[in-house]
């Protein structure tokens, strides 16, 4: 279970807990993942930037978010334009899918905006066993018993 979200404040924003995770922060480990065993972060947000030096753990429970996020109007300032600047970087190296939803997260680890991360803000195939939708809710409260086959949609 998730904690509780925090206030929206500057530096901390609330968002979609999202599968990405930390992918691109265990870069050069022998814990990399096909994709990312040569993945260059530096080339993305520099060597000595925060999101160069965010340890796998951080980045697993303060940034990797997906739509529907939320932060302040000052965050986003900031983040936008790194986004939009990474988003090139990362699919170079990284030419799949979700490379801007990886260029997002560095983002965020790059001008230290920590996510409350929540369950329950996403739904998408009513049969995923995915613990970050929030099908178990939808389906209990339909009175379902909380199973995703028996979805109310």
């Amino acid at each position: 279970r998730l904690p509780d979200p925090r206030p929206i404040t500057r530096g901390s924003g609330a968002g979609q807990h999202f599968g990405l995770g930390a992918l691109w922060a265990d870069a050069g480990t022998d814990r990399a993942r096909p994709g990312f065993a040569d993945f260059d972060v530096a080339a993305v947000c520099g060597a000595d930037s925060p999101c160069a030096r965010a340890s796998p753990e951080q980045v697993k429970n303060r940034h990797s978010v997906g739509p529907v996020y939320v932060a302040t109007a000052g965050d986003w300032r900031s983040l936008l334009p790194r986004w939009h600047g990474y988003t090139p970087r990362v699919h170079a190296q990284y030419p799949k899918l979700l490379a801007e939803m990886t260029a997002f997260v560095m983002a965020a680890a790059d001008v230290e905006l920590d996510f409350s991360l929540s369950s329950s803000y996403m739904v998408s195939d009513a049969r995923t066993s995915s613990p970050t939708e929030a099908w178990y809710w939808i389906d209990k409260d339909a009175g379902a018993g909380g199973t995703t086959l028996a979805s109310v949609c």
